[in-house]
């Protein structure tokens, strides 16, 4: 005898605690976030399908979608590092894993600004407090092409965007 399964249909709600939360990828779809699952909502044929981000211990913060639509950047905050990861919103597969390099001395545990360059092919992560870093990954091979300081000369002053 087998067990019946449910499957999620359609979830409903907002994250609102989560910057840069809802996008078009396309004149159908939205990308937005619920708990612990991204969804992509196909408003005119009224479907659904998820991301599950089922780590336990994160916390969704940014979300950032590539002008080309090919590319979701869901950043979550942990205990000790930020992690930055790449999704295919048409797949609602990982492409890539962004973390911080190991080989540096870095004491921030989020992100506060995501965002893609203008031909989606790389993306700036500005880490917090105390140290106000910029890192640019590239998209298509994941790892860090540059990093520079994002506040001033006298390290004063807070970064909100990029």
């Amino acid at each position: 005898m087998n067990l019946p399964v449910l499957q999620p249909q359609l979830f409903l709600g907002l994250e609102t605690k989560i910057r840069n939360n809802i996008h078009f990828i396309s004149d159908d779809e939205i990308v937005y976030p619920i708990g612990a699952v991204i969804a992509v909502h196909n408003f005119s044929i009224k479907k659904q399908r998820y991301i599950k981000l089922a780590d336990k211990g994160k916390h969704l913060t940014h979300i950032a979608v590539s002008p080309n639509k090919k590319l979701i950047a869901v950043v979550e905050t942990t205990d000790k590092y930020p992690i930055c990861t790449l999704w295919d919103p048409h797949l609602c597969r990982k492409k890539k894993t962004l973390t911080l390099p190991a080989d540096k001395d870095i004491y921030c545990n989020r992100f506060v600004a995501v965002e893609f360059t203008f031909d989606s092919k790389f993306i700036i992560l500005v880490t917090g407090e105390p140290d106000f870093s910029l890192y640019c990954y590239k998209c298509d091979k994941g790892r860090l092409d540059s990093f520079a300081r994002a506040n001033n000369v006298n390290y004063t002053g807070t970064v909100t965007q990029v």
